[in-house]
């Protein structure tokens, strides 16, 4: 006898929410029902009565609901595999700041992907359909924008599967080649082997899924215990046998938490958020599970829960699993040198080839059922994207196989997508890891096209699931999630290296831009017009009204009768919001993003690297021999500083029979007249004729220290005093002479030798001094490490290329003396504005032009008043008097080229200094200190280091983050 025909009453665009099940004994119905699902035609609720089960994505139940949550949650352990990714792709990772880089970048960007899994979880509760965020983004922007917002979603997720699938399939192939050349070192791999092992890898897995799809729960359920008994094991193992039997012993805690070692040509706190880059590979498949919602029961609230269980248990076995081989290291500069650094740190940690192919075997395992996996996701998201029409010849990638029970052409079609990225592998590695490499990009694409709408339509689109954030969390959650995205969206597309060449370059924009036109081709081609999306537009209900619906099985389910809501009704609603509402929540989101913008710049601020013993100390020419002499460089800001630690503990002590220490502005006296600071970057081409001119004037007009020459110091050289003010810290009218610091940034050519040969020349003995630092360090530090070693009353910086003239230097005295205030303090710097529009500007080439007018106009915008009149910050011939050093130079953080800048605003906020009467007496202050633009002479020099665009970029970059971490508090005037 038949059973019971429903009739929901429902149209098509408000079923989603409701899964019934009807006993139909009329075979001929079913089987009608049954053959239009097998071909992925919708189904028209209005008349057709006798169906399986109507799911989320408005389609007749298609898949057998085979899973259970162990074995969904199965899934998401398996294809997310943590821990096995890591060790396959720490390849990248260490190079970002070592152990710690590894450990601190994994947790920095763990949080940052609860919050993208927290508001997946979300949508997967609200709308479970096999379609993923390719629905939820048709979805959340409304019917007006989700056609085409969902359309592009799809294809960047589906394609983001792919690429990981690939990316998967070589870390297979890699283990098992380096299993083999672990036993058999005098192998030379090559491209080959691995594309051999990873079509082996490809074809098992897509074969496996093919022809045992049934036995996919159970082979996930197996995953489970693959994963955690692999963890278990390779924990043991590396945490035991270091120190045993001879084996060197277990890492330091100093190496594993503290010793930072990043060498890849970015400040540190930038390497650290594109480090997070490989975490994010190993994390970052969130949306999993999702693409499995239509085979299990239950799934608004079974998704939700196996997502949780996928974050959890990969955050736990994947620190863990980080700490446990950090401390295995013994040999840091093996694994820079291995081309697959697992390998090396599992026979450091063992001591054998045998244990640590033993190890290997573990990510082999449980890297094959990633791919396994992958395969399951990978066709089902395409064959939901073929459903709907949004593939070509989507009834042959629509149809789901009835024996097997499984979409088998769209999964074979994926297999031979990543048969074809295989094949790039052996043309070129480059471009293989350039296409994989874009898989967080257009992942991240995808989530954000769903997570992002759904915010900024006030999240009252869609109605929700067992699994909602209420309120304040849910804006919070969804805020945070996008604004992660769309910020390392841009940092993750920064070259790896710096410098970089062809085949350090990052190229992931670069695929993921022409992944996105192909797509957008195919949209024009034939989707604009012939793609209509899905057919149901899941939860865009207002629950206005629920009844009850008792089912043939007797479970009651809820019924909507619903409108649609518009963009318009939206709108309207937040236009009529109350005042007080409306201001809580803009209150709320400043909040947010204040606190999140504080976070960023805590994390890519530039900070000064400490220096070095070897940097405390000059070489020199003596006058007895042709040999060169080193000796201790004399330092006013040691000094300065254990004096000023001195006085902060007396204050904190807060105990009256301490003696009086000085003040943050004392410093000793000068011994020289003028210091000149010349930084030098591989500067033995242009140095000389520099050096000529400089010392040429400077004996001239200063003469040589008393100790270095026994010639008298010319007349010109004793101070005259400004008549119009009385100062603080006036310097002797008998002090004379001068010193040269050149100060080599790291040089790789001969600019010591050629400095020291000129020194010896002009008998410069003590006078000419080369300080070398150990690496690069920027200009910028370069200069400010010259200045905390500055022994002159005038303290001048002038660039190795010679192109100021360096007979300014007396106007530049001049000009520093005319804004001096009562403590001494002024800074005279070089400008070259009056050339604008003279032969040595017009010249210039337009880009040259047009860029520093553009840079003039953001520090007109960026800096307060004083700074912002400045018409020219970066010409390199600056100086500043004795007295102002202490209140720029100890707060310096900018190393780079826009370190005048921090310079200059550091003048322009230095504490008030006292202004003096005719008798001496104090009658004011004058807060900070004064600057004064001076016209120079100057001209263009061949051979110049700066990147037009590059450094032009840089330095916009630069000035936003400079000026907003003082600004807000992260840099302040406090000892660095």
């Amino acid at each position: 006898m038949a059973g019971p025909k429903i009739d929901i009453g429902l149209q098509p665009s408000t079923c989603s929410k409701i899964e019934i099940m009807a006993d139909v004994d009329d075979k001929n119905d079913e089987t009608k029902s049954t053959a239009e699902a097998r071909n992925g035609h919708h189904v028209n609720l209005n008349t057709t009565a006798s169906v399986d089960l109507i799911n989320a994505s408005g389609h007749v139940q298609q898949l057998s609901r085979n899973f259970s949550l162990a074995a969904l949650a199965g899934v998401g352990l398996t294809v997310g595999n943590v821990w096995p990714a890591i060790g396959g792709s720490i390849l990248v990772a260490i190079f970002n700041g070592g152990p710690p880089g590894v450990l601190y970048e994994f947790l920095a960007v763990s949080v940052c992907y609860w919050t993208v899994a927290a508001s997946i979880a979300e949508l997967a509760s609200a709308i479970p359909s096999s379609a993923g965020v390719y629905h939820w983004a048709s979805v959340t922007p409304g019917r007006r924008w989700g056609r085409g917002i969902g359309f592009f979603a799809g294809w960047w997720n589906y394609l983001a599967w792919v690429l990981g699938l690939a990316s998967m399939s070589s870390i297979f192939g890699n283990t098992v080649v380096q299993m083999y050349t672990l036993n058999h070192p005098d192998v030379v791999v090559q491209p080959w082997h691995v594309f051999a092992a990873y079509l082996l890898s490809t074809w098992l897995a897509c074969a496996a899924v093919c022809l045992a799809n049934k036995a996919q729960p159970a082979l996930d359920k197996f995953g489970i215990f693959a994963i955690l008994g692999g963890f278990f094991i390779t924990i043991t193992v590396v945490a035991v046998m270091p120190g045993r039997g001879g084996r060197p012993p277990h890492a330091t805690s100093s190496f594993v938490w503290k010793e930072w070692s990043a060498d890849i040509g970015y400040p540190d706190g930038f390497v650290f958020l594109a480090g997070m880059l490989n975490g994010a590979y190993s994390v970052g498949a969130v949306d999993a599970t999702t693409h499995l919602a239509e085979e299990i029961a239950l799934p608004h609230r079974n998704v939700p829960i196996a997502i949780g269980m996928q974050m959890s248990i990969g955050f736990v076995t994947g620190f863990c699993y980080l700490v446990a081989i950090m401390y295995g290291i013994n040999d840091l500069d093996a694994l820079f040198e291995s081309p697959y650094p697992i390998a090396e740190i599992y026979r450091q940690a063992t001591g054998s080839a045998a244990g640590a192919t033993g190890l290997l075997a573990l990510i082999m395992i449980c890297i094959g059922l990633t791919i396994m996996g992958l395969y399951m996701i990978c066709g089902r998201t395409l064959w939901a994207l073929a459903r709907d029409g949004a593939t070509p010849v989507p009834g042959f990638l629509g149809e789901v196989n009835g024996r097997l029970d499984m979409p088998l052409r769209s999964t074979l079609v994926t297999a031979v997508l990543v048969t074809i990225l295989g094949a790039v592998y052996v043309g070129s590695t480059t471009a293989f890891n350039a296409l994989v490499g874009s898989f967080i990009l257009t992942s991240s694409s995808s989530y954000l096209a769903a997570i992002l709408p759904n915010l900024l339509t006030g999240r009252k689109i869609i109605s929700y699931g067992p699994f909602h954030m209420r309120g304040w969390i849910g804006f919070a959650v969804n805020g945070m999630a996008c604004a992660y995205m769309t910020v390392w969206f841009v940092i993750y597309c920064f070259p790896y290296f710096l410098p970089t060449d062809a085949a350090s370059m990052n190229y992931a924009s670069l695929i993921w831009g022409g992944v996105t036109i192909l797509v957008g081709l195919w949209w024009f081609i034939h989707a604009r017009k012939g793609y209509q999306g899905p057919q149901t537009t899941g939860g865009i209900v207002s629950e206005v009204e629920r009844e009850k619906v008792t089912t043939a099985d007797g479970e009651e389910r809820a019924k909507s009768k619903t409108t649609a809501i518009t963009m318009n009704d939206i709108v309207h609603a937040a236009t009529h919001l109350s005042w007080p509402a409306l201001a809580l929540g803009f209150v709320a989101l400043l909040f947010i993003a204040y606190h999140a913008l504080l976070l960023l710049l805590h994390a890519i601020a530039p900070k000064p690297r400490a220096v070095l013993p070897s940097e405390k100390t000059y070489s020199t020419t003596t006058p007895d021999s042709d040999d060169t002499v080193t000796h201790a460089l004399p330092c006013w800001f040691d000094r300065w500083l254990a004096e000023r630690q001195a006085s902060e503990t007396a204050t904190k002590l807060s105990d009256p029979s301490n003696v009086p220490l000085p003040d943050s502005g004392t410093i000793e006296p000068a011994s020289v007249r003028v210091t000149v600071v010349v930084p030098a970057y591989n500067e033995e081409a242009r140095i000389l004729p520099a050096l000529e001119e400089a010392v040429t004037y400077l004996d001239a007009n200063f003469g040589r220290p008393a100790s270095t020459s026994t010639l008298s110091p010319p007349p010109s050289a004793k101070r005259t005093p400004s008549p119009h003010r009385r100062v603080q810290n006036a310097p002797s009218d008998n002090l004379t002479g001068y010193e040269i610091l050149i100060i080599d940034d790291g040089s790789s050519d001969a600019t010591i030798s050629v400095a020291l040969a000129f020194a010896r020349k002009h008998a410069l003995h003590d006078t000419l001094r080369v300080v070398r630092l150990a690496a690069n360090r920027g200009k910028g530090g370069a200069v400010t490490h010259g200045m905390r070693h500055a022994r002159g009353e005038y303290i001048l910086f002038a660039d190795a290329d010679g192109a100021s003239r360096f007979s300014d230097l007396g106007k530049l005295i001049e000009g520093a003396e005319e804004v001096v205030d009562g403590a001494h303090r002024g800074v005279a710097i070089g400008s070259r504005a009056h050339l604008v529009g003279s032969a040595a500007v017009v010249q210039r080439s337009f880009v040259r032009n047009f860029l520093m007018r553009s840079f003039h106009l953001v520090l007109t915008i960026l800096t307060p008043p004083a700074t912002s009149r400045l018409a020219d910050t970066q010409c390199g011939f600056k100086l500043f008097t004795r007295a102002a050093l202490p209140h720029v130079v100890p707060y310096m953080h900018a190393e780079g080229w826009i370190f005048d800048i921090e310079m200059l605003l550091l003048a322009e906020s230095a504490p008030p200094a006292p202004v003096l009467g005719a008798d001496g007496a104090v009658i004011g202050t004058s807060p900070g200190i004064r600057v004064a633009e001076v016209p120079i002479d100057w001209h263009e020099v061949d051979g110049s280091k700066v990147s037009l665009i590059a450094d032009s970029i840089r330095m916009a970059v630069g000035l936003a983050v400079l000026r907003a971490s003082w600004m807000m508090g992260v840099y302040r005037r406090r000892l660095t």
